[in-house]
């Protein structure tokens, strides 16, 4: 059961440990225990032997909790001494840390295109996949590192972002929407160390492997928030010194030219391996001139200066 076993259970259970607690208070001096009614069933329940709680307390006094012991044997109730202080932890961003940290949400990521598994061998395999299940996956993640710096860094000394971004290297580009760059702007708003946001700008937002070959309005709208949101010039020193205007250059031959070259890169739409659905493909011409249009807005943000 763990240590916090009693913590698991609805609040139905809990008023019947309080039950219990108030019982027990009234007879700790008597070798006879009362019948209450038990938190839990099963066979596990009568092997417990200690059980304390910080809801089944009177004053300094911790009561016995545990199932009816036998009879002549008294239940034993623990006096608080010392510096010993009732928590309680109701925040998941700290119970994380019993779990293994924010790295448990890691694997999360190299899973949000796979398909459901069928509930029998006679259904087909559904592979239709639901950009709301990916956003929802990513508020998981923010909402861990929200006003949590611990996990910010904890998230920053495993290379969350890099791995991330390699496995969302494999997922489909249709889970990239105009939402989840609404979720990506909490991200940005909510980091507190800096370097774990720099990370996130270059695994993620200007890591365009990820983005080529989502919609057009997708894309539109990623280039737009990294000159609307400011981010160029907040981050001024860092777009020079960590991404330079040489990164953007690289972008537009490599990813936005007209006509393709050797060095080119996403000249072949992407196909679904076993249903050869097309995933997505690269922009048009015309979407790509204002795409790059947009690309040079950005160059030009740094080639003159935005600290001006």
């Amino acid at each position: 059961l763990g240590p916090n076993h009693v913590s698991s259970f609805d609040e139905g259970s809990m008023r019947l440990l309080r039950s219990s607690a108030v019982k027990n208070e009234s007879n700790l001096n008597s070798a006879a225990t009362s019948n209450t009614n038990p938190i839990i069933e099963g066979n596990l329940y009568s092997k417990i032997f200690l059980s304390y709680h910080c809801n089944a307390s009177r004053g300094s006094l911790y009561l016995d909790t545990s199932p009816d012991k036998a009879k002549g044997q008294q239940r034993m109730h623990a006096k608080r001494i010392g510096h010993l202080y009732p928590c309680l932890t109701r925040d998941v961003r700290v119970m994380i840390h019993s779990l293994g940290g924010i790295k448990i949400l890691l694997p999360l990521f190299a899973q949000v295109s796979q398909p459901v598994k069928p509930a029998s061998i006679q259904e087909a395999v559904d592979y239709n996949l639901s950009p709301t299940h990916f956003i929802q996956v990513f508020k998981l993640m923010v909402d861990m590192i929200t006003n949590n710096t611990s996990n910010q860094e904890e998230l920053l000394r495993c290379g969350g972002f890099p791995c991330i971004a390699y496995c969302l290297q494999r997922t489909s580009p249709k889970l990239f929407t105009k939402k989840l760059l609404k979720t990506f702007q909490r991200v940005i708003e909510n980091i507190r160390v800096p370097a774990l946001g720099e990370e996130f700008l270059i695994h993620i937002l200007l890591d365009m492997r990820l983005w080529i070959y989502t919609s057009f309005e997708t894309q539109k709208a990623l280039l737009q928030a990294i000159i609307f949101q400011d981010l160029v010039c907040q981050k001024a020193v860092f777009f020079r010194t960590e991404v330079g205007i040489q990164q953007f250059l690289d972008i537009l031959r490599l990813y936005y030219w007209y006509k393709p070259e050797p060095h080119s890169l996403a000249a072949v739409p992407v196909l679904h391996k076993v249903t050869n659905e097309l995933l997505g493909e690269r922009p048009n011409h015309e979407q790509t001139k204002e795409l790059r249009s947009i690309l040079y807005d950005i160059t030009e943000m740094l080639f003159i200066g935005v600290d001006n």
